[in-house]
């Protein structure tokens, strides 16, 4: 009886192994599958009509514009504003308690202004700033995120929190935040994930500096954003060598002077990036440097366990709850294969 019992322990753990391989071959075809299904999917940001470039000038080397060709053409998809840092100086405003794009501007007697930096609960930055040459916090040690800054020659760039030892010298204004969407002419490899309004800067090849933001209503993942970004503005881009993201969400808040005001309100938000012409540059007296903050989490990864894989090797019993495990990461991947939300 003892051998007879042995006999179908084995051949039940055969048939379950057998089980266990035929379920797993499955779930790797249609997670294929599901990634060329993805990969076919219509690019919704490709152009749907013309593509204006005209600018509209608000003050003398700084111009305005929008694009409408990605969806629809009655309604705006991005706003533009484009700055030669050469003409113009670029400087960082901190506000603890937060404050909008407008006040900022009016405070400044500023052209433009767009918010930067992430922030804590209390609204206390996040990141690098350095404003006027001072640098009133130092930089977060992340891979994900980047640093925009603008040398006090006017030259800007966009770099890696590890590489801020370099430039710390020449750097006039810089802030922090991400992340990087296009580096060298190259979109950078990014995980899709939620929809959300967006704002960032891109330094073209002739380095001028555009600022986008989209409307409210207009959102976009990082990797359509990415696209967009380095694409050809004749094709709905905005021709970037080089790009990365604000904070965005509720976070957006951007503000274009002229004889036609563009505004978007958000939350307030403590930093702020604006331009003011050489006269007009001074030190804040009111800023001060912010106090420390903890690192925010950026995205949760869940830790897997190896309890049922231990308890495959010991018996059949076992080898099936990691079986069960498998089917149900494997329905998981499939059905959020689009990426994953915020935390």
């Amino acid at each position: 009886m003892r051998r007879k019992s042995g006999g179908i322990q084995i051949a039940i753990g055969r048939r379950v192994k057998r089980t266990g391989f035929v379920i797993l071959i499955f779930c790797l075809v249609s997670a294929a599958h599901a990634q060329q299904s993805k990969s076919k999917a219509p690019d919704r940001t490709a152009p749907t009509g013309d593509c204006s470039t005209k600018w509209e000038t608000v003050k003398p080397d700084i111009e305005y514009r929008t694009i409408r060709c990605i969806g629809d053409p009655e309604k705006v998809d991005l706003h533009l504003v484009r700055v030669d840092p050469r003409k113009w100086k670029l400087d960082t405003l901190v506000r603890g308690s937060g404050t909008y794009a407008k006040t900022v501007a009016r405070d400044k007697d500023a052209p433009f202004a767009v918010n930067a930096n992430f922030f804590d609960k209390a609204r206390q930055p996040l990141g690098i700033i350095v404003r006027s040459g001072e640098v009133l916090q130092k930089p977060r040690s992340t891979g994900w995120q980047s640093i925009f800054l603008v040398s006090k020659s006017g030259r800007p760039r966009i770099i890696l929190p590890s590489s801020w030892d370099q430039y710390r010298k020449n750097a006039w204004m810089a802030v922090q935040a991400g992340p990087r969407l296009v580096s060298e002419g190259h979109t950078v490899n990014l995980k899709p994930n939620y929809s959300a309004p967006r704002v960032g800067v891109c330094i073209q090849w002739d380095r001028d500096l555009i600022f986008f933001a989209t409307p409210a209503t207009q959102k976009f993942h990082v990797t359509e954003m990415a696209r967009i970004a380095r694409r050809k503005e004749d094709q709905g881009g905005l021709g970037c060598r080089e790009a990365m993201l604000f904070d965005g969400g509720h976070s957006v808040n951007f503000f274009v002077g002229g004889d036609e005001q563009v505004s978007i309100t958000g939350d307030p938000v403590p930093v702020y990036i604006y331009a003011a012409e050489e006269e007009e540059m001074f030190i804040l007296r009111a800023g001060g440097r912010a106090a420390g903050a903890e690192d925010l989490p950026v995205h949760r990864q869940e830790a897997s366990s190896d309890r049922h894989r231990r308890e495959a090797r010991r018996s059949p019993v076992g080898y099936i709850l990691w079986v069960m495990d498998a089917i149900t990461s494997c329905v998981k991947s499939g059905s959020s294969h689009l990426g994953v939300r915020r935390p």
